[in-house]
């Protein structure tokens, strides 16, 4: 006699039997392993961490970026893209209406390309600037905000061309010496209708470097030896690593004198044209040396010694205002920039990109080499 029992349609069933094993459920599915709670409560933890984390990231830098425009657009910000610069202009004083003059930055080291340049362009955010003030029907002047050793010969002489182009709108430009405008800084203030600097300002330094180093016996020592393969004799002049004898170097330095003695003309000229001075008196001052504001004021390289407000009161002058509204434009940094580069100075410790790099390229120079800042901003 079957020991089954049947349903409503009259199908038998066994029934279960008291030893056997567990069946699968109802719907076929095999026994479930016991649930790991650990391990998923740690995967879950993680997963909300590394969320939180991008999500207050996003937070933050939507944050920041909000406030800093809050704060631009309080403090009398205004934005504009020129030659592929995007500038602020930032008011400092005086009322709109007033006569405009923009005061522009020229600081840190003036270079550009060949592997060294870190910061901005300078010849192009130079460019940039003055291509704004032409632009700017409001703008009567320009005040350029020197503080700079110097840097290549083309690059300063690229931003000199820049500040006479500018000066063929009729606007008058004033130089206001900062801390240091010496040897290639000083070349591009020579551009300039009006020098002045602040009373402990250091500047002069006329000439022309280029650093050369022989690294051939130190290699020597370690067992590294130059075998470049060149075309001429001279092809490899001014090598760190190639070794010469006296004569070769004596040879080579003939060539680079030459060299030097043209670029040092250039400079001369440069000065004597922009200060109206004798190019026989100015080779008198030009050996190099470094001149106080006094020395210099004295020697005619300059025209005046004062502070900002008495820059922007004789540029007052200079345009027949009695009130003017100064302006100061301000290279804006790219997004990239504001999240992975830190400021400018904000770093103590040392690079070779600021200082050392620079000379080591062994490139002829309007150089003072004792303040050699971080690149131009």
């Amino acid at each position: 006699m079957s020991s089954g029992y049947g349903n409503a349609e009259g199908r038998m069933y066994e029934a279960p039997q008291a030893n056997a094993s567990p069946s699968p459920g109802a719907a076929g599915r095999p026994p479930q392993r016991p649930p790991r709670p650990f391990r998923s409560v740690a995967i879950g933890c993680l997963i909300a961490a590394l969320a939180g984390v991008a999500v207050n990231g996003l937070l933050a830098v939507a944050v920041v970026l909000l406030l800093f425009g809050s704060l631009a657009a309080g403090a009398g910000y205004t934005g504009v893209v020129r030659e592929g610069v995007q500038l602020q202009e930032v008011t400092v004083q005086g009322e709109p209406g007033w006569p405009k003059v923009a005061m522009i930055p020229v600081s840190g080291l003036l270079i550009r390309g060949g592997g060294v340049r870190v910061g901005p362009d300078p010849v192009r955010v130079l460019g940039a600037m003055l291509a704004q003030a032409r632009e700017d029907p409001d703008v009567a002047a320009v005040i350029l905000s020197v503080d700079s050793p110097g840097g290549g010969i083309t690059t300063c002489d690229a931003m000199h061309k820049a500040v006479q182009d500018y000066k063929e709108t009729g606007n008058p430009v004033l130089v206001l010496m900062e801390d240091v405008a010496a040897s290639g800084a000083y070349y591009v203030s020579c551009g300039a209708d009006h020098i002045m600097a602040h009373p402990t300002t250091i500047t002069g330094s006329i000439g022309v470097m280029m650093p050369l180093y022989d690294a051939s016996q130190l290699l020597k020592m370690v067992g590294v030896t130059d075998r470049s393969v060149k075309s001429g004799e001279f092809k490899n002049m001014g090598s760190l690593f190639a070794e010469k004898t006296p004569e070769q170097r004596g040879r080579e330095a003939e060539i680079l004198t030459g060299v030097i003695t043209e670029m040092y003309d250039r400079f001369v000229k440069v000065v004597a044209e922009g200060r109206g001075l004798d190019p026989a008196v100015v080779r008198k001052l030009a050996d190099g040396r470094i001149y106080t504001s006094k020395q210099a004021q004295r020697s005619k390289l300059i025209d005046s010694i004062g502070y900002r407000e008495d820059a922007i009161r004789h540029v007052g002058e200079m345009i027949g205002a009695a009130g003017v509204h100064v302006v100061r434009y301000a290279r804006v940094r790219s997004f990239r920039e504001m999240l992975f580069l830190r400021a400018q100075g904000s770093d103590i410790t040392l690079r070779l990109d600021r200082g050392l790099l620079p000379q080591s390229q062994q490139r002829l120079m309007y150089l003072w080499t004792p303040a050699v800042p971080g690149p131009a901003e």
